[in-house]
């Protein structure tokens, strides 16, 4: 027996459609009595506070313990799960009661939608305008062919996958904790080093605003020109735009000023572009490029912001008064190669572990695939 995106399935398995494991919830409520919920890749959560919410309140779906939701939309790819609560969600999310938990056991079919394979095959019968508002409704997502085990099988798939699986996170868990204290590690290193000054028998100090000053000037289209054709650094680092639309600067610290992000810089080196929505930061003559760099992470800008509007903003006015160290071009340059060095080795620890959590998470989707398609069998106890 083969499926269209599973392949070939046990012989002695059948095959059936979500609409046939499933049925569609649609009554409608208010979070008003029905606590909201958000639909996770890792499940279905109570919704957080900070969630940006809409004004509908009484216009959402019902969601009772067990049912099995989905959202529909293609760019929140894999966010499904069981639900642990009573509550209600937004409509663009899919609720499904289990029809016959005789027949059917819910915990396999959530590890079956939790697949890439499924969420490929979700996304094909999906309708929309363009590729990240695909749509998949239940009128088609109930037609799509799904294994259908016998249930005790089903039963020891889930088993067996809720304990491997546990196993796995909790190694990923280490890992992620392992990148986050060595990050912590990094960010000591370079504030002791390049803002305190802790390895100094002697030290003095200045103000930021006396050893870098802030690019501020802007053009309009008119001013450029396709001379400005170089890479362009931008919050997410740098973009694919057509660079000649902006002003350009050699050797400068980008700094994200708002949003997400805020606080993050980028050592920019050569001919660059620049964008409106990042602040510039060059250094003196007197100041080496990276030692200006480290010394600005260092002051840890995120926690600087200037005013008290919706969208925390920060302002060279206000932390250019930071104090920081005055030391001469050559010590600036020791303590740079000290740190180029020291940041290039966690940097390596740091991509190292991430390939380790990236090659568990293909291993546990390889895993969770072989066994709720029958490609492999549960061992016996």
């Amino acid at each position: 027996m083969s499926n269209k995106y599973t392949g070939d399935l046990p012989r002695h398995w059948r095959e059936n459609k979500v609409g046939g494991v499933y049925k569609e919830r649609t009554t409608k409520v208010s979070d008003r009595d029905f606590p909201p919920l958000s639909v996770t890749k890792k499940g279905i959560v109570p919704q957080l506070d900070t969630v940006a919410k809409t004004n509908d309140n009484d216009n959402r779906k019902l969601v009772k313990k067990n049912d099995f939701v989905i959202n529909s939309r293609s760019d929140r790819r894999g966010s499904c799960g069981i639900s642990k609560y009573e509550g209600s969600v937004s409509l663009i999310n899919t609720v499904l009661e289990p029809i016959n938990n005789e027949k059917f056991y819910n915990n396999y079919y959530d590890w079956l939608f939790h697949t890439e394979n499924f969420a490929d095959e979700f996304y094909k019968w999906g309708h929309g305008i363009v590729d990240d508002l695909w749509t998949t409704r239940w009128l088609d997502m109930k037609n799509i062919e799904i294994p259908n085990p016998p249930l005790s099988e089903q039963k020891a798939i889930a088993d067996f996958l809720d304990n491997k699986c546990a196993q796995i996170d909790e190694i990923t868990k280490d890992l992620e904790n392992k990148i986050n204290k060595l990050e912590e590690y990094k960010s000591q290193i370079i504030t002791e080093y390049a803002v305190n000054g802790t390895q100094l028998q002697n030290k003095e100090m200045t103000k930021l605003k006396f050893i870098a000053s802030s690019f501020s000037k802007t053009l309009s289209l008119n001013d450029l020109s396709d001379e400005y054709e170089y890479p362009v650094y931008g919050a997410s680092g740098l973009l694919n735009v057509k660079s000649h639309f902006y002003e350009c600067l050699t050797d400068y610290v980008g700094i994200v000023k708002d949003g997400a992000g805020i606080g993050h810089c980028y050592l920019c080196k050569g001919r660059t572009s620049v964008l409106g929505t990042m602040a510039y930061i060059l250094p003196n003559v007197d100041t080496d490029i990276r030692f200006l760099y480290y010394t600005l992470i260092g002051l840890n800008l995120a926690n600087q912001t200037g005013d008290n509007t919706t969208i925390p903003h920060i302002y060279f006015s206000n932390y250019g008064n930071n104090k920081v160290l005055k030391l001469s071009l050559s010590e600036q340059k020791a303590i740079a190669d000290f740190l180029d060095n020291k940041c290039a080795q966690i940097d390596e620890i740091t991509k190292a572990t991430r390939e380790e959590i990236e090659t568990l998470k293909q291993y546990k989707q390889s895993l969770i695939y072989e066994y709720v398609t029958g490609k492999k069998e549960v061992p016996n106890e």
